[in-house]
């Protein structure tokens, strides 16, 4: 689902808890097929992403791949999801002797991810698979500085994953206003200087 307008954001922020509520995100396996889904989707458009980057910002191929380094932490994310899920164990103060804690992790709900021009494929990507790997929901805001990015991102999102799942919203920066002005329960912007 994609929007170029930041009236319908309380909608799909509002669609990304329902789907959230499901509790399909915790299953380790949901988020691993999820990341797989997310590698071959990757995969199948590298050349559009080659292409999108070069129309965006003049990169040649040679550094269009950098953009694709998304695919790594994929690779990490579903070589190590398990061990990260797991509880782990934490000392407990001696007057609680014997007992025993540990600390679950556990998705924090919907997660919204702006994503920078300088990388845009690769800046709103590699946290989207972070947010995969965690079992949250997500809302991609691709940079409007990179419009032929920006579409490429929400047609393949769109094309390959539920809307309540992760959703892509594009525009400038009433829409950034407008999905600032919702609660999300983590936010992820990141900008690389090179």
């Amino acid at each position: 689902m994609t929007t170029q307008t930041a009236t319908g954001i309380p909608t799909i922020v509002q669609r990304q808890r329902d789907f959230f509520r499901t509790g399909q995100t915790k299953s380790l396996d949901f988020r691993l097929a999820q990341l797989a889904k997310l590698k071959q989707v990757i995969l199948a458009n590298q050349d559009g992403v080659l292409a999108a980057v070069k129309a965006d910002l003049g990169r040649s191929e040679f550094e269009g791949y950098f953009e694709i380094a998304s695919l790594s932490e994929i690779t990490l994310a579903i070589k190590q999801l398990k061990s990260w899920a797991k509880p782990k164990s934490v000392k407990t103060p001696i007057e609680q002797f014997p007992s025993s804690a540990y600390i679950q992790p556990e998705p924090l709900g919907v997660a919204l991810i702006i994503a920078p021009w300088n990388y845009p494929f690769q800046l709103a990507l590699v946290p989207l698979v972070n947010a995969i790997a965690a079992g949250n929901c997500a809302i991609v805001k691709p940079s409007e500085s990179a419009p032929y990015t920006s579409q490429l991102i929400a047609q393949i999102i769109s094309e390959q994953f539920h809307p309540g799942f992760i959703s892509v919203v594009e525009g400038g920066i009433e829409t950034n206003q407008a999905l600032l002005a919702e609660k999300f329960d983590r936010i992820f912007y990141r900008a690389v200087l090179m």
